[in-house]
């Protein structure tokens, strides 16, 4: 069984804390009681965490035995909804505190899907579609929530989820099969990555269930690209001019399939969830989750600060959008899905091949983070259309 050892802290020290310089928000929250070391995600080293208490990364960190190794790192936080780059069974039995921020980014996320939704099909055409919604988690409970503000007819299919408080909704209903969904004139997935397991999502979208999907159908994956198996994807795309395809998440991140990114319609580098609010409501989540985990530590050496003040953060409220089409104009100056595919296109078929993985870190890196709708206030009520 593979294990860690963390070494025990000296008293009455600071803490340390190694973060991924794209953790938004951190120095303000931490300042006055902890040492802060920031590094690009990708270059995290075992040489970093040589005398770090805590791990802060995202989704481009590995955190694995091969970088805690001969570390002292007691505490690993992730600011993102997944932890497929974390080692969960080492961290539980090697007694590292772990915390994640699953929901930070949904908002986003769900403005991105919307987007993608208002620009490949007209209002009038999407009152007499089906949408489904594969995962009812924090991004697809959301999702679902403002297609029923609006109107939309969605199906939803989560077979780890009992779903029949859905099927009491008017425009709403559940499924019992993936079919269920590749049935539906637009498809868009909300599930973690996972390998193992009666319901393993990794390649979840192979060639046959691609296949399956309907004519003229959009198909939308912000979760995590191994979803779908890209090779297959290609092959169906070189097969059938029909389809609209939007990927935020690619198989081979940092390296995304030259012949992919060419073929799809709507193509992104990985920010679907990068809205100003979503950054720092990550990093506000594991952030406390941390000071909780030292707090509650018997032994516990360090000073730490009595409370943390947590930022307010602005968002726009979707309930002074009654009307669809009003909500997809505000929703185009906030996510204006063609001109961002436009300019990742251009970078990445204009950069040499070798040089890929860069130019997707660099656009990711120097994102402009934007507004986003809340549809928080959406979930328990899951309102009928307004209109």
């Amino acid at each position: 069984m593979s294990m860690i050892r963390p070494k025990p802290a000296a008293k009455g020290r600071r803490l340390s804390i190694v973060a991924d310089q794209a953790m938004t928000g951190l120095l303000p929250l931490v300042d006055g009681w902890a040492d802060v070391m920031t590094v690009a995600g990708r270059e995290i080293s075992q040489r970093h965490l040589s005398k770090a208490d805590v791990l802060l990364v995202r989704s481009i960190t590995q955190v694995n035995q091969q970088l805690l190794l001969d570390g002292c790192v007691s505490f690993v936080g992730t600011a993102t909804i997944g932890t497929d780059h974390i080692d969960l069974n080492l961290l539980e039995n090697s007694g590292v505190g772990f915390a994640y921020a699953p929901g930070c980014n949904a908002n986003a996320v769900v403005d991105y899907v919307m987007s993608v939704i208002l620009s490949s099909r007209s209002i009038a055409e999407l009152r007499e579609q089906r949408i489904g919604v594969v995962g009812y988690g924090n991004v697809g409970r959301r999702l679902v929530a403002c297609l029923l503000y609006f109107g939309l007819p969605c199906a939803v299919y989560d077979p780890l989820l009992d779903l029949a408080e859905l099927d009491q909704l008017a425009g709403c209903h559940s499924v019992s099969d993936l079919q269920g969904i590749l049935d539906c004139d637009i498809v868009s997935l909300h599930v973690p990555l996972t390998r193992t397991g009666d319901y393993a999502t990794q390649h979840m979208l192979d060639l046959a269930a691609l296949r399956r999907l309907r004519k003229n159908a959009t198909l939308v994956n912000t979760s995590r690209g191994a979803v779908i198996n890209n090779h297959d994807l290609i092959e169906l795309l070189s097969e059938r001019n029909d389809l609209v395809v939007a990927l935020d998440v690619w198989e081979f991140e940092p390296q995304p399939l030259e012949q992919l990114v060419q073929l799809v319609r709507y193509a992104t580098p990985h920010i679907a969830g990068y809205s100003s609010a979503g950054k720092v409501r990550g990093t506000q989540m594991v952030v406390s989750a941390m000071l909780k985990h030292y707090t509650g530590v018997n032994s516990c050496n360090f000073r730490l600060p009595e409370q943390v003040t947590l930022t307010a953060l602005a968002c726009v409220d979707i309930q002074n959008y009654p009307q669809l089409e009003a909500y997809a104009k505000r929703l185009t100056r906030i996510f204006p899905v063609e001109q961002e595919t436009q300019s990742f296109k251009s970078d990445i078929m204009n950069a040499p091949a070798d040089q890929i993985p860069d130019e997707f870190d660099r656009l990711r890196k120097h994102y402009q983070l934007r507004e986003e709708f809340d549809y928080t206030a959406l979930i328990n009520t899951m309102v009928e259309s307004p209109q």
